[in-house]
């Protein structure tokens, strides 16, 4: 099974192919992964449809780390992706005031 860590890893890779600099568009105290109108891919795109709208299926998008499924919630895997997604959106604003 995908770690959580590698699923966000390869969220940020898929954003970074299709909208470099994406995670200037994030607004890190409204973000939740687990609300569809302000987890990463609303606040990038505009709705959580988006990433359906371009043909993912679920686990396409469980495997980006952007959920963890419609079927598969414990809370404490919820704070985590959401720590990891900061952390790493964080990362990346830090290495551009470098």
């Amino acid at each position: 099974m995908i770690t959580l860590e590698n699923r966000v890893k390869n969220g940020v890779d898929w954003l970074n192919s299709v909208k470099p600099f994406w995670y200037r568009e994030i607004d890190l105290c409204s973000m939740d992964i687990e609300k569809p109108d302000s987890c990463v891919i609303a606040q990038v795109f505009g709705s959580y449809t988006y990433i359906y709208e371009k043909g993912f299926i679920e686990k396409e998008i469980v495997d980006r780390g952007f959920t963890l499924g419609y079927f598969y919630k414990p809370e404490e895997e919820y704070v985590f992706l959401q720590q990891e997604w900061t952390k790493v959106i964080s990362e990346m604003r830090n290495k551009d005031l470098a």
